[in-house]
């Protein structure tokens, strides 16, 4: 099994790069984790397209696309609550930039700057 017991009783596995979190896991889980990340290295430009987008760039002044792509980092996407967080990005120490989204990344709904 891919994901793994933490010591605060929720679930977490990393695949292909990608950190993965969840309260309950069992196959499904982690068919579904497998596809995100799949989908995470295939959609990862229009993730930053969508930042972009919905106004990152306003939060730090001169963010490019390049820029963005190599600051994001390690992601962590938490499979109950639909949501990929950078925790430890390259734009700064004081935010933790967090993205909801639908489906397996079938769609990008909120970007969310918490700080």
């Amino acid at each position: 099994m891919l994901f793994k017991k933490t010591d605060l009783g929720d679930y977490e596995a990393v695949i292909d790069g990608v950190g993965f979190v969840c309260e309950n896991a069992d196959k499904n889980t982690e068919s579904r984790a497998q596809a995100i990340a799949a989908a995470y290295r295939e959609r990862f430009g229009e993730l930053t397209d969508f930042m972009l987008d919905e106004g990152i760039g306003e939060e730090y002044e001169g963010l490019t696309a390049d820029r963005l792509k190599k600051a994001l980092g390690k992601p962590v996407i938490d499979l109950d609550a639909n949501t990929i967080s950078y925790l430890d990005h390259k734009l700064d120490d004081d935010h933790i930039i967090e993205v909801e989204f639908d489906g397996e990344l079938d769609e990008f709904l909120y970007l969310n700057i918490d700080g």
